[in-house]
């Protein structure tokens, strides 16, 4: 399993990952964001030491390979939305029309649908979270 981190966020769709060709990394391959740090977990019967808890954040997806250590992914999970006609929330002045699906993609900041330069103070993802790369079969 390939792990590295997030190193830059390009924009609220797309980050730079500090893993490449060194590490096997093939354009289309599966990441899936942790939060960085994670928690301790203590059983409070024995004080044992249990593990790590990873809190997950997202998936993204490698769309180029710049270099031996250096890829760009994306977000790629989308949901269908209704902007057309009946069964949809744009008001009564549709209802008439035929109902239009459009993707909407997950983003990295709440309430974006396009592509944009994004300050990572308003990212869910940042700088330094933790990708692991999710097996073929969990896709």
């Amino acid at each position: 399993m390939i792990k590295g981190k997030i190193v830059e966020i390009i924009d609220n769709r797309t980050a730079a990952i500090n893993v490449g060709t060194d590490n096997g990394v093939k354009v289309g391959m599966v990441f899936q964001i942790f939060a960085k740090g994670g928690r301790e977990v203590i059983d409070p019967d024995t004080g044992e030491k249990l593990g790590s808890l990873k809190f997950p954040k997202m998936k993204i997806k490698v769309t180029y390979v710049a270099s031996n250590k250096l890829s760009l992914a994306e977000t790629f999970e989308y949901e269908k939305i209704n902007v057309g006609g009946i069964n949809t929330l744009q008001g009564f002045s549709n209802i008439f029309s035929p109902p239009n699906y459009v993707k909407k993609y997950k983003t990295f900041e709440v309430a974006q649908e396009q592509k944009m330069k994004i300050e990572e103070e308003k990212s869910s993802v940042k700088v330094g979270d933790i990708i692991e790369q999710v097996e073929d079969d969990q896709k």
